[in-house]
């Protein structure tokens, strides 16, 4: 997936190998059923960057078989049975201002989230990539974090 959103309940994203990139995984209540997970990596290779992964109960329970590199994304908490590597990632505890309206499911970003500028330029293929609203990445110092790319 890239550019994509879950909500549901169970495992939000499952990726075997390639690349998850810009994603933003919201809801879930995984401590709830002892075998779910937020995002399960069953293969290596994988890029995984510029997600933030938010849960009001558990944000990301790392269902992995393989060791895992994670890179410029934001959580609430990780946990996970193998080595997660984590380069320029940011643990979040809920409160900080993030998205125009959770309640209301608006996960674009807001004017002062912390997601803002916050991305790896590296991991978006900025001449074909657009966002969920299929707008242009990168509009400011570097690629936002998340599925949203926030539009001056």
């Amino acid at each position: 997936p890239d550019g994509g959103m879950s909500n549901d309940h169970g495992t939000g994203l499952y990726a075997e190998g390639g690349k998850v990139v810009n994603c933003t995984i919201v809801g879930g209540t995984c401590l709830a059923d002892p075998g779910c997970s937020s995002v399960c990596i069953s293969k290596t290779p994988a890029v995984f960057a510029n997600n933030v992964i938010y849960s009001p109960i558990l944000s990301f329970d790392l269902s992995s078989t393989v060791d895992a590199t994670i890179n410029n994304c934001f959580y609430r908490s990780i946990s996970s049975s193998k080595t997660v590597t984590q380069n320029d990632c940011v643990e979040i505890d809920g409160t900080e201002e993030m998205f125009v309206n959770i309640d209301g499911k608006d996960f674009h970003l807001s004017s002062d989230s912390v997601l803002r500028n916050a991305g790896l330029n590296s991991a978006v293929d900025v001449a074909t990539r657009k966002d969920l609203d299929k707008r242009s990445r990168i509009c400011g110092s570097s690629v936002d974090v998340g599925c949203y790319e926030f539009q001056e």
